[in-house]
């Protein structure tokens, strides 16, 4: 995601753990302030909530989900079933 002040993104959640990295600008995500750059864990279930402080903002979430596993052929989801919750 990339975005510009004044922006604020509640986004959605995941059903896993996993990686964010502030890659430029300044942030508050779930309430705590970070600079770039920043890698920053997110829980599971937690609601993204990110506030640009800055004007140049890029921010990547990172999953590692075995698409090839035998359980994802098995019940055929596509990677925004498994990583989404809306």
């Amino acid at each position: 995601m990339s975005c510009d002040v004044p922006f604020v993104a509640t986004t959605h959640k995941h059903n896993h753990g996993h990686w964010s990295i502030l890659e430029s600008g300044s942030v508050i995500f779930n309430g705590v302030f970070y600079c770039a750059p920043a890698v920053i864990w997110t829980d599971p279930s937690e609601v993204h909530e990110i506030k640009a402080l800055s004007g140049d903002v890029k921010w990547l979430c990172v999953h590692v989900f075995p698409m090839d596993s035998e359980e994802a052929k098995a019940i055929g989801v596509t990677m925004d079933e498994v990583l989404v919750e809306n």
